[in-house]
């Protein structure tokens, strides 16, 4: 057992000079008093031993590699809970881009439009899906005087990579079957997205001048049987989508774009 005198007291460790006038950190021994003579036992930090035990050790690259790989793992799971999985243009006077991950639980929320930039402040986002995020953008709306009654409702969705969310589709129209206004839904792609954040548009309102200019071509199919499915824009539809833009209530309020999503 090694001994020297005791110089200091510290809370986690205790400070030991030995015959030679070395210091040494030992651990701590607080019932001895400064300047005793005492045996002691020399103080370890775990980041110390895990060293120490590397250098003993016959450790290879490869073996590391692998610590450092647990290590950060969490931290991209972490990160990959969060990914944007599609990006919806939700338009109903405000006109709201939301990012949703592949449990549609909202990540984002942007105002599209001035109107849009209280109701991003008022409304919570946090544990919301996009159906119950849109459920409390129509309750506020409809305590809102100052606000007109929803025309329709328009939800475009566009997905990142190669991904689909049909199924989702189709249940919130569903959802959303019963309100007292129209209510169109569907997908628009990546193409016509980048248009729209280029222009610092929503998707919708990216669509509603397509189909102003009759240039209704550019907007595809994303998927070669989306034509023929109730996922598309039918006559009826596009009507909606274009006079959506051209209503009173729409016209009456002075849109100041964001310049970026």
């Amino acid at each position: 057992m090694k001994k020297g005198i005791i110089v200091e007291h510290r809370s986690h460790y205790t400070i030991i000079m030995d015959n030679e006038g070395m210091f040494h950190k030992a651990e701590p021994i607080q019932e001895k008093d400064i300047g005793v003579e005492t045996a002691y036992q020399p103080k370890t930090f775990p980041l110390d031993a895990f060293f120490v035990f590397l250098k003993r050790g016959r450790w290879t690259l490869l073996s590391m590699v692998l610590i450092c790989l647990l290590c950060i793992s969490p931290l991209y799971l972490l990160l990959d809970r969060n990914e944007a999985y599609a990006v919806v243009s939700l338009d109903v006077h405000p006109s709201l881009t939301i990012k949703v991950d592949e449990n549609y639980k909202v990540l984002d929320v942007m105002a599209m439009n001035k109107v849009a930039q209280d109701v991003v402040q008022q409304l919570e986002t946090k544990g919301k899906t996009l159906i119950t995020y849109t459920d409390d953008l129509l309750t506020y709306l409809e305590t809102q005087d100052n606000m007109s009654p929803p025309a329709s409702l328009l939800m475009a969705f566009s997905y990142y990579g190669e991904r689909n969310g049909r199924g989702w589709q189709e249940n919130i129209k569903q959802h959303y079957q019963d309100y007292s206004y129209p209510v169109v839904i569907y997908e628009v792609s990546e193409k016509l997205r980048k248009k729209a954040e280029n222009e610092s548009i929503s998707m919708n309102q990216a669509v509603a001048d397509l189909l102003a200019a009759e240039e209704a071509a550019e907007i595809q199919p994303v998927f070669l049987e989306q034509e023929d499915s109730n996922l598309f824009l039918n006559q009826e539809q596009k009507e909606l989508i274009k006079n959506f833009y051209q209503a009173p209530s729409f016209k009456s309020t002075e849109l100041q774009e964001i310049n970026s999503y």
